[in-house]
């Protein structure tokens, strides 16, 4: 039981200590920056060609062929109406919209298109 408490000890104080540091707010010459977030990349896997986004910053892109794909954007210019209209110009026809998401097809693929906000993402699966 002490080993146990000690290790949750530990756990806890380690935990205090990296939150504090990360939120320390230091100004000055002494101020840390924080690191840049990595540039984020389509999978190599991705059919860029047959499915077209929205120019912008890529901000989450995961995925495969088997499983599908997931990827949101922060448009420099367009949103979901835009989004929607791009897929329709490279040959996918709606299957279903409401209002804040689209589902749209093609022969190859089914994209279902979100936007909360500012951002959309797609999600893409091989058919």
């Amino acid at each position: 039981m002490k080993k146990y408490s000690t290790a949750l000890a530990l756990l806890v104080t380690g935990t205090l200590a990296m939150s504090l540091t990360a939120c320390g707010g230091s100004t000055g010459a002494n101020a840390q920056v924080p690191a840049t977030q990595a540039q984020v990349r389509l999978p190599a896997s991705f059919p860029t060609k047959e499915v077209p986004l929205l120019s912008g910053t890529l901000l989450v892109a995961a995925g495969d062929a088997a499983e599908g794909w997931s990827v949101t954007v922060d448009p420099t210019e367009g949103d979901l109406k835009a989004a929607e209209s791009a897929l329709e110009a490279a040959g996918f026809n709606e299957s279903r919209v409401t209002k804040g998401s689209a589902m749209l097809q093609n022969s190859q693929y089914t994209v279902a298109v979100q936007s909360p906000g500012k951002t959309v993402t797609y999600l893409v699966t091989a058919k």
